[in-house]
């Protein structure tokens, strides 16, 4: 009779994030914060047309975002992640105190926010039956011409909807 195996988790720990690459795309990992209350993790993809940044992000809606221990670079550099900020930048009715600082934030780093505020919603709690757009993509300039944004429909148990960037011409 097979041995069972008792796997142990964090208690109360909710978030996580993983970064997934194709094989066939070189890539290399810049950081990786490993924090449990603000996470991040940047890879470079080493593309013919030259390198590219992307960041993704968790922040815990109890803690205090870190954004500055993220290094942006000045070019073809993705953002992206689950902030747990509400701005009507990205279609909440209010801004609260973690907007004020996501916003600070992207325009010290010169990041545009690729979200606009009338596509559907990221986040769809099952418990308490609402809808919000914790999750949020900004990029360099350079980058944000050519991405464009699609959120999903809703899959299996989680509580987030997938979101799509394609890049073109990239």
């Amino acid at each position: 009779r097979p041995k069972r195996r008792t796997l142990t988790t964090t208690p109360h720990f909710k978030g996580g994030i993983i970064t997934l690459i194709k094989n066939s795309i070189p890539a290399v990992e810049v950081s990786n914060s490993g924090k449990e209350d603000f996470e991040s993790h940047t890879i470079k993809l080493l593309l013919p047309s030259g390198d590219l940044h992307i960041t993704n992000c968790y922040s815990s809606p109890e803690t205090t975002l870190a954004l500055h221990t993220i290094k942006v670079e000045v070019s073809r550099h993705l953002v992206l992640g689950d902030f747990n900020s509400h701005s009507p930048s990205w279609g909440y009715a209010k801004m609260d105190a973690r907007g004020v600082e996501v916003e600070d934030w992207m325009m010290e780093e010169k990041l545009i926010l690729i979200n606009r505020p009338q596509e559907k919603p990221t986040c769809y709690s099952r418990r308490w039956k609402t809808s919000s757009t914790p999750d949020l993509a900004m990029a360099t300039g350079d980058i944000k011409r050519l991405t464009t944004r699609e959120v999903c429909s809703q899959l299996g148990g989680s509580d987030h909807r997938p979101v799509i960037l394609n890049m073109h011409s990239i």
